[in-house]
C-alpha cells in the first residue's frame, strides 16, 4: 500500500518547476539501508558550500557532516536563486538544507552592512 512519500515508482523526477523553480532532491531513500553512513554526504560542509562559521556550528551541535539533501541543496541556495524546492523523505534534514543557506547569508549580509 502506497501513501505519501512511500512509491517505488521508476519515473525520473523533474529537476525544476514548470515555473522554473529548481526542485533539489536527496539520494532515493529506498535504496540506503537504515545506517547513518547512508544518511549523511560524502561531502563536507565545506565542500557543500558552508562558511566556516556555519561549519563550526554545525559541528557545535553533532552535525560533522550534512545528510544527501543538504549537500545537494547548499550550493544551489546561496546561488542566489529566489526560490528552490528540496524533496525529500521525512528526516531527511529538509529543513537544515533551507536554513543553514539562509541563516548563512544573513550573517553575511549583516556583516556588510556593519562599519
Amino acid at each position: 500500500r502506497g501513501g505519501r512519500g512511500r512509491g517505488r515508482g521508476t519515473s525520473v523526477a523533474p529537476t525544476e518547476s514548470a515555473e522554473g523553480i529548481p526542485i533539489l532532491r536527496g539520494q532515493d531513500m529506498h535504496d540506503r539501508t537504515a545506517g547513518t553512513a547512508e544518511f549523511f554526504s560524502d561531502k563536507s560542509w565545506k565542500t557543500a558550500g558552508a562558511s566556516p562559521p556555519v561549519v563550526e556550528a554545525a559541528k557545535k551541535v553533532g552535525f560533522s557532516r550534512p545528510s544527501h539533501v543538504q549537500a545537494e541543496a547548499y550550493k544551489e541556495l546561496l546561488s542566489g536563486s529566489q526560490h528552490a524546492i528540496i524533496a525529500d523523505r521525512a528526516g531527511s534534514g529538509k529543513t537544515l538544507a533551507y536554513l543553514l543557506p539562509m541563516l548563512q547569508t544573513l550573517r553575511d549580509m549583516e556583516a556588510k552592512s556593519e562599519p
